[in-house]
């Protein structure tokens, strides 16, 4: 019942798909930008930061409404982590699209 607590309710199970989304993209590697910290796939090569985890290969592990809620809530998930909150500066719909990025990888 307490992983439930931790589900965005803006989102429902099943509601974003793993997609190359042009504004996921564009959120994800210049408006935040999460390269900084995380290694990512692109162009056959894994590029990006090394001091957050690494994304390569998220779309196998993780879930893309499960990555929605992680980035809706991030302190939820890991209170005493560096990941910064992203819920103020994006708004839900930027959110889905980075969710459905992430997926893609």
């Amino acid at each position: 019942d307490y992983l439930m607590t931790l589900t965005s309710p803006e989102v429902k199970a099943g509601t974003i798909q793993a997609k190359e989304s042009v504004q996921g993209r564009a959120i994800f590697t210049k408006k935040m930008p999460c390269t900084g910290c995380h290694t990512f796939p692109m162009k056959g090569q894994n590029q990006g930061g090394l001091s957050g985890p690494s994304l390569v290969g998220a779309g196998k592990r993780l879930n893309p409404d499960w990555i929605y809620a992680y980035l809706a809530k991030t302190k939820t998930f890991k209170p005493v982590r560096d990941m910064p909150d992203f819920a103020g500066p994006l708004n839900p719909k930027d959110l889905e699209n980075v969710a459905a990025y992430v997926a893609t990888f």
